[in-house]
């Protein structure tokens, strides 16, 4: 939202008065599945500081002018880390990756997600989980990386003003047009769009999964649709 020429000036503002402080993940979930998207469950950047927890203390890595800026404005709080706790450091990465990596044995797959999706468009599974999902949007706000936003005028004081607000692209008037055309009336369309804007048009776009596999959407989903499954399912049909 900062890159290439096309800045969002809402984000921007809200990004420069923002320290992010991420941390390595410990205790992972059976839910949690960020190695099937070839991530790892510690940061590896995006961070102003990220924190390793060990069994005496943290190690505190620096990845942006932002952090390296906090760090030495309070460096009597901080000391070199020794080589023994540098290698603690890596045995509870490696430790958890194994974990995490167990935990989804059972939806392994050599194909890449943007594969069988786009493999799986037509499938008929579609149909059957939009009448699982309730459409309540509960994944999409407990989702890091949903971001979708409707812009409206209203009025006020003597002139008008733009509002950019929240919204989730399940519900059905997210996409619906002046004269009340939506080229997405049906919940399986909606359904299926929200994982084509994941691991299709962003990897078109950007080179990337709009997922980090935290596995939040399976934990709040009242229907218990599991986006692992969900992607199985499609690649044996």
């Amino acid at each position: 939202f900062i890159e290439d020429g096309i800045e969002d000036p809402f984000y921007s503002a809200s990004r420069q008065k923002t320290t992010i402080i991420s941390c390595d993940c410990s205790q992972p979930k059976e839910t949690c599945f960020c190695t099937s998207l070839n991530l790892n469950p510690y940061p590896e950047a995006g961070f102003d500081l990220n924190i390793s927890r060990l069994s005496e203390g943290f190690i505190v890595e620096t990845g942006s002018e932002k952090g390296r800026n906090i760090v030495e404005e309070n460096s009597s709080l901080f000391s070199l880390p020794t080589d023994s706790q540098i290698e603690e450091r890596g045995r509870n990465r490696s430790k958890t990756l194994q974990e995490v990596r167990g935990n989804n044995e059972a939806f392994s797959s050599k194909k890449s997600y943007r594969q069988i999706l786009n493999e799986g468009l037509e499938s008929h599974i579609w149909d059957r989980l939009a009448r699982e999902c309730l459409g309540c949007g509960a994944c999409t706000i407990i989702c890091p990386t949903c971001h979708c936003f409707l812009l409206y005028d209203q009025k006020e004081n003597e002139g008008f003003e733009r509002v950019k607000e929240w919204d989730f692209c399940y519900f059905p008037g997210f996409a619906r047009v002046a004269g009340r055309g939506n080229p997405r009336p049906r919940l399986s369309d909606r359904f299926k769009n929200r994982y084509i804007k994941k691991f299709d048009f962003f990897q078109e776009n950007f080179g990337i999964d709009a997922c980090t596999g935290c596995g939040r959407c399976i934990e709040v989903c009242l229907a218990e649709i599991d986006i692992r499954k969900v992607f199985q399912e499609l690649e044996v049909t």
